[in-house]
């Protein structure tokens, strides 16, 4: 395998873990140029989705920042990240912040859905996100792992259990 490859995705995983355990320092140093902004992890998430996700204003607010075109990057899925910060309420700090940067409203996922959909039907994006980003192996968060549980909000917690209903 190429080097340069390897290095690559070494780069975009920094980056990531980075903002899962919220150091902002890490994110600053290691995020020198939009590609490293919009550079997706092997889920499909931007940097900017998972700022959103993990709930990291200041990490948001520094890519925004540093760079404006990343606010309507999208996942595997066509979700912005005004898509996921929508679940969260139209009044939400990630919301308010992500619009007044220019996010899209309009802006529809492979579901065909705008992130207002989600704002008005929550359960919907954090079923999505439960199957495609924590479902995995070597993802965020091991369900199995009581630690992680408690890492999850409760609307994620009634998420797990109704998706593992489903495949009981």
């Amino acid at each position: 395998m190429c080097a340069n490859y390897v290095s690559f995705k070494q780069r975009i995983n920094t980056i990531h873990d980075a903002i899962r355990n919220n150091d902002l320092e890490t994110v600053q140093t290691v995020v020198t140029a939009k590609k490293w902004a919009i550079a997706r992890n092997r889920k499909g998430l931007t940097p900017v989705h998972n700022a959103v996700l993990h709930k990291d204003s200041r990490i948001l607010e520094f890519l925004v920042m540093a760079y404006p075109d990343v606010v309507n990057s999208s996942d595997y899925s066509l979700k912005t990240p005004l898509h996921y910060a929508a679940v969260y309420g139209k009044n939400n700090q990630f919301y308010r912040f992500l619009l007044a940067a220019g996010a899209d409203p309009s802006v529809t996922d492979s579901e065909n859905h705008n992130p207002e959909y989600y704002m008005q039907n929550p359960i919907d994006l954090h079923l999505t996100v439960m199957r495609d980003h924590y479902i995995v192996s070597g993802s965020d968060f091991d369900l199995s792992n009581s630690e992680s549980n408690e890492k999850l909000d409760p609307l994620m917690k009634e998420c797990e259990l109704r998706l593992i209903c489903r495949f009981v």
